[in-house]
């Protein structure tokens, strides 16, 4: 697959972060949603969800493995921690100390 620039890589970073910025909108909306009985569309919900995390994440990936920068490393593994741990415990309800 052919690689792209330094530029198109920071284009790229900055979109994943309002991927996730709206991911996680979505799992907190300002007004919770009724809760879900069907198991099988909360399951559905989750699995979407998953998937898209993980699309989001290999892209970052991606964007992390071009760049040999230390602080964009150390900037990459503190925001993706951070945002996979705040989604899942708000998904899952629970609290991370």
């Amino acid at each position: 697959h052919k690689r792209m620039s330094h530029c198109a890589y920071n284009k790229q970073w900055d979109l994943c972060q309002g991927d996730l910025r709206d991911l996680l909108e979505f799992e907190l909306p300002a007004l919770p949603p009724k809760p879900e009985k069907d198991r099988v569309v909360v399951f559905q919900n989750l699995a979407v969800l998953y998937l898209r995390y993980l699309q989001v994440f290999r892209k970052l990936e991606e964007c992390y493995d071009q760049n040999d920068s230390t602080h964009f490393g150390r900037l990459y593994r503190k925001n993706t921690r951070n945002q996979k741990r705040d989604g899942v415990a708000r998904t899952f309800g629970v609290q991370f100390f």
